[in-house]
């Protein structure tokens, strides 16, 4: 996946085998401190609607990039903060 012109790259680094690989476009707003999906990352991605118009949701991803559910539809959704410490109390998963 390459990132467009209004998106910023996540990627992974492996130090020992020195390779760098493309996660997802997106910004990171934190890594999950705590909970069963501690380590899971906390991405804000900038998305397109079909007729006119943008918009910035919150995901919840593996490592990885696989999306494992939503956190927010809105970047500036007051349960972000909370998320990135824990999910325990719950995300939407699709």
């Amino acid at each position: 996946m390459e990132a467009g012109t209004s998106s910023n790259e996540i990627y992974s680094i492996n130090l020992k085998k020195k390779e760098l690989t493309d996660v997802v476009s997106g910004e990171i707003i934190c890594i999950v401190q705590g909970g069963e999906n501690k380590g899971n990352l906390i991405v804000e991605e900038h998305k397109y609607f079909v007729q006119v118009g943008s918009y910035n949701s919150v995901f919840l991803l593996s490592p990885k990039g696989k999306q494992l559910g939503v956190i927010a539809l809105e970047d500036d959704d007051p349960s972000i903060p909370g998320a990135c410490k824990s999910t325990d109390y719950g995300y939407y998963n699709p």
